[in-house]
C-alpha cells in the first residue's frame, strides 16, 4: 500500500507540474488570448468613408422630421448573429483512477481492484465553466396597421381590409420581400448593435452505489451585454428586407459603431474577469509600493500545497496575477536577488516572460530530467531578468535575418537571473 501511495503522490505531482500558468502584462494581452481574441478594438475606422447613410443613422445635432406611425405599433425583427462558445472541464472519476492504479500496480492490482470495486462504488466529479460570446446586428421596424391621419379624409377606414389580408410585407416574383409604404401608413426602421457574454459554472457530483446514484448538479449563470441603437429612419418601399439588414444595419451601422461597443465591452468583460470571475483563486491587485514582500495572503494556502521537484521556496513567493485567459490565479515567482530566471525563444525572439507558444527555455538552469528537474519562475515585482553581467537581454546580439535567428537560438544558452530594477529618467 505504501508503494501505491507514493505512485498517487507522484502522478499528482506531475498532474500538477503540467498545469502552467502565464502572466497576461496588460490588458491588451488578455484581449489578444484565445478566450478573448474577438474582442480587440477594430482599428480599421476610416473617418474618409463615412457616408451619408452613417450620418442619418448617428446624427445628434439635425431635428427629426420623419412620418411615425401612429398606436397602436407593431414591431418587425430581423437579425443576423454569432455565437462563439468555449467550454473547459474538469473530471475527477475513482472509476479511472482505478484503471490507472491497476496499470501501474502490478501484483498489487488484484487487491487494489477489490478493496475499490468490491462494493461496486464510484465517485465522479466534474466542473465546467462554459462561455458564450455573441455578436448581433438587428433590423426593428415599427409599423402599424392604423392609418396615419388623413385630414382630407378623416371618416376613412382605421384598418383597411388590404392591411389586414396582407399584413405589411409584400413579395415580389423574384421572392425578394419588401415592406409596403403609402403616406398613410409609413414605417419608420431603427438598427441595434449588441455584444454579449454568457459564463456559465457548472458543478456536477455522481455518487454510485450498488443499488443506483445520487446525482446533484449546480448551473451559475453570469451574463453581460452592451446595445447600441441607431437613429430612426424612413422605411422605402423599394429597398429589399435583407438589404436593410445586411447592408443597412449589418454593415453601415455596425461598422460605424463597432469600435465604440467592443471599447466598452472590452471594460466590462475585464474588470469582471480580474474581481468576479467564478474561477478566481485569488483577490488581484495592481502591483504598488503596498505589494507584501513575502507574497501575497490569498495564494499561501496555495503555495504551502506545491511540493513539486525543483522548487526552492525559501527563493520564491506566491503572487497573485491576471492568468492568460483574464481571472485571477496563483502563481510562483522568483524573489532572491541572484536567483535564476527563465529566457524564452519564441518565433526567433526574446522573452523573459512565457509567451503563449515558445521554441525553448535558454536558461541552462533549466535542467532537464523529471527528479533532477529546476523550474524556473518569473521575477518578482521588485525585480528584473537579466544577464549575469547586468545587462538586458534586450543587449544580446541577434541577428537581423529571421532565418539565421533561428540558428543562432537553436542551440545558445544564456544565464539569466533576477536582479534589483534600476530607475530610470527619475522615475
Amino acid at each position: 500500500m505504501l508503494y501505491v501511495y507514493c505512485l498517487l503522490l507522484t502522478i499528482m505531482s506531475v498532474s500538477t507540474t503540467s498545469q502552467a500558468r502565464t502572466e497576461s502584462t496588460a490588458t491588451k494581452e488578455i484581449l489578444r488570448s484565445t478566450l478573448l481574441d474577438y474582442f480587440s478594438p477594430y482599428q480599421d475606422i476610416n473617418e474618409g468613408e463615412v457616408s451619408k447613410l452613417e450620418d442619418e443613422l448617428l446624427n445628434t445635432t439635425k431635428e427629426s422630421r420623419l412620418a411615425y406611425p401612429p398606436f397602436p405599433r407593431t414591431w418587425i425583427e430581423r437579425y443576423s448573429s454569432k455565437t462563439i462558445d468555449t467550454t473547459t472541464t474538469a473530471v475527477f472519476d475513482t472509476r479511472s483512477l482505478t484503471y490507472a492504479i491497476s496499470s501501474f500496480a502490478g501484483p498489487l492490482a488484484g487487491p487494489l481492484n477489490v478493496i475499490t470495486n468490491g462494493l461496486q462504488l464510484g465517485f465522479k466529479y466534474e466542473n465546467s465553466i462554459k462561455y458564450s460570446y455573441n455578436r448581433a446586428s438587428t433590423l426593428m421596424v415599427m409599423t402599424s396597421w392604423r392609418r396615419h391621419r388623413n385630414p382630407t379624409n378623416p371618416d376613412a377606414p382605421i384598418v383597411p381590409r388590404e392591411i389586414l389580408e396582407n399584413s405589411v410585407i409584400r413579395q415580389d416574383k423574384n421572392l425578394y420581400n419588401y415592406f409596403k409604404v403609402s403616406k398613410e401608413y409609413p414605417l419608420l426602421g431603427m438598427c441595434k448593435y449588441e455584444m454579449s457574454v454568457t459564463i456559465q459554472k457548472s458543478e456536477t457530483d455522481t455518487l454510485s452505489l450498488v443499488f443506483g446514484s445520487n446525482v446533484k448538479a449546480e448551473n451559475v449563470l453570469d451574463g453581460m451585454s452592451y446595445t447600441v441603437y441607431s437613429n430612426f429612419f424612413q422605411i422605402e418601399d423599394h429597398i429589399p428586407v435583407e438589404d436593410y439588414l445586411h447592408v443597412r444595419c449589418g454593415e453601415n451601422f455596425t461598422e460605424a459603431v463597432r469600435f465604440l461597443v467592443e471599447s466598452d465591452f472590452n471594460k466590462m468583460i475585464t474588470g469582471h474577469f480580474a474581481h468576479y470571475h467564478p474561477k478566481s483563486e485569488c483577490r488581484w491587485k495592481p502591483i504598488s509600493a503596498n505589494t507584501p514582500p513575502k507574497g501575497d495572503p490569498d495564494c499561501f494556502e496555495w503555495f504551502k500545497n506545491q511540493n513539486l521537484p525543483g522548487l526552492d521556496k525559501s527563493a520564491t513567493v506566491p503572487r497573485c496575477i491576471l492568468g492568460e485567459e483574464g481571472y485571477p490565479v496563483c502563481t510562483i515567482r522568483t524573489s532572491k536577488v541572484g536567483g535564476h530566471c527563465p529566457l524564452y525563444s519564441s518565433n526567433g525572439q526574446l522573452s523573459t516572460k512565457q509567451p503563449p507558444t515558445w521554441d525553448r527555455q535558454l536558461n541552462p538552469m533549466d535542467m532537464t530530467g523529471f527528479f533532477s528537474a529546476k523550474t524556473l519562475h518569473q521575477c518578482d515585482h521588485r525585480l528584473e531578468c537579466k544577464l549575469e553581467n547586468g545587462k538586458s537581454v534586450a543587449a544580446i546580439p541577434l541577428s537581423r535575418d529571421r532565418e539565421e535567428r533561428f540558428r543562432q537560438l537553436q542551440n545558445a544558452n544564456y544565464i539569466t537571473t533576477c536582479q534589483p530594477i534600476v530607475n530610470r529618467g527619475g522615475r
